[in-house]
């Protein structure tokens, strides 16, 4: 037990601290086999003879779409449904999208394939508000784990109770990306002191690098930076 929770705890915080361990909970879970579902009606041999499906309008990719419409209880084991289809069961409703395939599993699992590739198409310049939101959030996640991951591995009361920090991404002219909602006020100074880092160390600083900063005249005191 103390070998996992080591290795679990320096897979979190980067480190072991010399202490001994304190077994604060104990948590136990029994588990119980109980009485196997017959699913052998669900594994039972394909049809021979389908049941002709039913056709809808299935609205995908921008337009409207002609798709088969089929019930779930009448598939059998290997059939297989290409999309654009809908299959309907009492307690879900199952898209296969154009380019997919479904196919029934032995005990009825149902697995959703790709079968054609995916065109992605060319980002350009013009701002997708879509994909802003997807990046927005990508580096604002990234600043809150640095908030996560400090704030759990601090000795410092004003740092572990107080959360007396900062945290953010700045690009590689030391432009702000991404800030943590933690204590902003540090942030005015924060990209002046990431900007005088660069200016000093440009073509010096590797990953994995910290710099320390209490000069009051390039960005203001104690700020610490690590480039990625």
């Amino acid at each position: 037990m103390a070998t996992e929770f080591e290795t679990a705890h320096r897979a979190l915080y980067s480190f072991l601290m010399d202490r001994p361990i304190v077994v604060e909970a104990v948590a136990a879970e029994a588990v119980g086999v109980g009485e196997q579902p017959d699913l052998s009606s669900l594994g039972a041999a394909a049809t021979e003879n389908p049941q002709e499906p039913e056709g809808i309008r299935l609205y995908a990719r921008g337009a409207w779409r002609r798709a088969r419409l089929l019930r779930r209880e009448a598939l059998r084991a290997d059939d297989t449904v290409r999309g654009p289809a809908v299959l309907t069961e009492d307690g879900a409703t199952t898209v296969v999208d154009e380019g997919w395939r479904a196919t029934v599993g032995p005990v009825g699992h149902l697995v959703l394939e790709r079968e054609a590739a995916r065109a992605l198409p060319a980002v350009g310049t013009r701002a997708d508000p879509v994909l802003l939101e997807v990046f927005n959030n990508l580096f604002m996640s990234v600043a809150r784990q640095m908030g996560a991951r400090l704030e759990a591995t601090a000795q410092s009361v004003n740092i572990k109770e107080r959360l007396d920090f900062s945290c953010a991404v700045f690009d590689p002219d030391g432009n702000l990306v991404a800030n943590a909602p933690h204590i902003p006020v540090h942030l005015g100074s924060m990209g002046t002191t990431v900007k005088e880092v660069v200016a000093r160390r440009r073509g010096a600083m590797r990953p994995g690098d910290a710099y320390a900063v209490n000069d009051p005249y390039h960005g203001g005191p104690t700020c610490r930076t690590s480039p990625s």
